[in-house]
């Protein structure tokens, strides 16, 4: 029996073996019963027994015939060998299946809610019930703003912008009217100058009156009225102040390459300077560099025509844009793009024709204008053009078109 036993006992570990190799995916708890199952038949095994340890009677017995069944275990009726290694075999296979059978049971309920389709179903309704929220609340938004169209207050004021402004406490009015064409006066109307609010300093029939101590320089008045709806309407005008002997406003721009206007400032000058210089310093203060060329033509006074031939700095044609409208224009003209420059803009830049046009209080001068004086208050501007200035409203007067 005791080898039958052994026997057993290894065909298990030999099954249990097998088993490890085929699952190898078991849970820490199920690799822990394995362990003990296979320590605990480990144990079981009865250790061989030491020839010279018996005992005096046990060397004394007479030898058991081999072919006896009764110490063999073979008795009439007693399951042979080989069936209760198959036995074992089968027990040890079942123990083996129920530990790598999992122990979570779900429900059918759980099952549903855990599936990837049923996850995904819930995120696509929470979905289609924000869009509809925010749907909702987006109508809502336009039919408030459908009913509040053209029911918003007006403001009137006397304010400019880009004013060049020589004295140094500028007043000005400021007077509100709600739709209905009814005054709103002093106590709907907030007044900002420079980001100080403004106490007026009288009301007259809904228009009230304001001061405000300039800076050197820009200055910025906010406007906004509030009608008794709730309804604003805000406005913003910029102005400047210039000290010293003269000061001239000064702008310079490209409109016509989509740069829109490079700086606008205020700019001080000695009495009798000319047009030329106050450009050249205007430009100067601001990091610019203003090259004049002759033009070749007549002198008066020692002095020759002149123009602005380039404006210099690094990056100043970067990010220009030329409308699709003038473009088709300059190539009805018979104009084929030019090469442009990165760090200057100029004559001939872009197109022929192109090249930077002067006015001075919205005249458009010539060459032996940049000679003349300026006066306190001048504003001048250098705007750039791709065509002779027919881009910029200063074509010549014989010119057949007038972009």
């Amino acid at each position: 029996m005791g080898k039958i036993k052994r026997h057993r006992k290894m065909a298990g570990l030999i099954f249990l073996c097998f088993c490890i190799l085929l699952f190898p995916g078991k849970t820490g708890e199920q690799d822990g019963e394995v362990l003990a199952l296979q320590k605990q038949e480990q144990t079981d095994i009865p250790k061989e027994e030491n020839p010279k340890e018996e005992t005096k009677e046990e060397a004394g017995r007479p030898a058991v015939d081999a072919k006896d069944p009764k110490e063999k275990g073979n008795v009439p009726g007693d399951p042979s060998e080989e069936e209760m290694v198959e036995e074992e075999t089968g027990n040890l296979k079942e123990e083996s299946l129920d530990l790598l059978q999992p122990k979570t049971e779900f429900t059918e309920t759980e099952r549903i809610k855990t599936s990837p389709l049923a996850l995904q179903t819930e995120k696509e309704e929470e979905g289609k019930e924000t869009e509809a929220s925010e749907t909702e609340q987006g109508e809502k938004t336009e039919a408030q703003e459908d009913v509040q169209e053209g029911k918003y207050p007006e403001i009137e004021t006397d304010l400019q912008s880009e004013e060049l402004v020589t004295e140094k406490i500028k007043r000005f009015y400021v007077e509100g009217r709600d739709y209905q064409g009814n005054p709103l006066g002093e106590s709907y109307q907030t007044v900002e100058g420079n980001g100080e609010l403004l106490q007026a300093e009288g009301s007259l029939e809904g228009r009230a009156y304001y001061e405000l101590m300039l800076a050197d320089g820009e200055n910025v008045v906010t406007i906004t009225v509030t009608d008794s709806e709730g309804r604003k309407t805000t406005i913003e005008s910029i102005f400047y102040y210039g000290t010293g002997k003269g000061t001239a406003l000064f702008s310079l721009e490209a409109q016509s390459l989509g740069l829109g206007t490079y700086f606008i400032s205020p700019v001080s000058f000695e009495e009798g300077a000319s047009i030329k210089e106050v450009m050249l310093k205007a430009m100067e203060e601001k990091g610019y560099a203003g090259v004049c060329k002759s033009a070749g033509g007549r002198r008066r006074s020692g002095q020759e025509e002149e123009y602005l031939d380039q404006v210099l700095k690094p990056g100043i044609t970067e990010g220009f844009r030329i409308s699709a409208n003038l473009r088709e224009k300059l190539e009805e003209a018979g104009y084929e793009e030019r090469e442009h420059r990165a760090d200057s803009l100029g004559t001939g830049d872009f197109f022929e024709g192109s090249g930077w046009e002067i006015s001075v209080d919205n005249e458009y001068i010539n060459g032996m204008e940049i000679h003349e004086k300026v006066r306190k208050g001048a504003m001048i501007r250098v705007q750039f053009s791709l065509y002779y200035g027919m881009d910029i409203k200063a074509g010549e007067e014989n010119r057949e078109k007038d972009w």
